[in-house]
């Protein structure tokens, strides 16, 4: 082999070769009783090109473990890198339900919070028809009183004319019968007694439905502000 061969050429030659040369070289050495000092430079040179490719071997080999290392931390690296992602992926799934989940159950609260406050409006309307009806029947008792007793009014006064001949000797019609007019007036009272107490009990309804209302009016105020 040409000892001018380019530096390319001399590490495009393998180990087995360099060191095939390396050892003919010596053994012409070896063998040859006076050496030339041809022979001395073919072998100087052969050793030389060996050691040279040992070298470039040994730094050829270092920087591949230097890089093995290198790409191993990368792929270490990514590893960490993808199961951080992993796991963030699998956290934002689990809150993309979370998140779901609560807002079908602020949709659902909302939805019967919805239907709570028209049932209470509609209790509360019917609550101020009662009340009203109830107040109607107060005020036609308290006329009816009156009327009973401007008919107990004229009664006595009809009873404290005794010169009157008409009068004594007429027959007394229903609506002047005292007995009849006090039964009625003792139904009237009672039905005034029994209106009081269901105003009272429209009225403590009509608190307790507005009271509820102010709650579930309070509780979509604060899913509303969650949501």
């Amino acid at each position: 082999m040409c000892a001018c061969e380019s530096t390319d050429n001399k590490t495009s030659v393998s180990d087995e070769e360099l060191a095939k040369e390396a050892a003919e070289s010596l053994k012409v050495l070896l063998d040859t009783e006076q050496v030339q000092p041809n022979d001395i430079s073919v072998a100087l040179d052969a050793l030389t090109r060996l050691r040279d490719k040992l070298e470039h071997n040994e730094q050829e080999r270092e920087r591949l473990e230097s890089e093995i290392r290198r790409n191993r931390a990368l792929i270490d690296k990514a590893k960490s890198h993808q199961e951080r992602l992993d796991h963030e992926i699998i956290e934002a799934k689990l809150q993309s339900s979370e998140l779901l989940a609560a807002r079908d159950a602020v949709a659902r609260d909302l939805a019967r919070a919805k239907k709570a406050l028209e049932a209470d409006n509609e209790a509360d309307d019917l609550s101020h028809v009662l009340s009203d009806e109830v107040t109607r029947n107060l005020v036609n008792g308290n006329v009816l009183d009156s009327e009973n007793g401007k008919h107990n009014s004229l009664s006595g006064t009809e009873n404290t004319i005794e010169a009157d001949p008409v009068s004594d000797n007429r027959d007394i019609t229903e609506e002047e019968d005292p007995e009849k007019l006090a039964k009625l007036i003792a139904e009237e009272m009672e039905l005034l007694n029994k209106a009081e107490k269901e105003l009272v009990r429209v009225l403590d309804d009509v608190n307790s439905i507005k009271k509820r209302r102010e709650e579930i009016r309070q509780k979509m105020k604060i899913a509303q502000e969650e949501w």
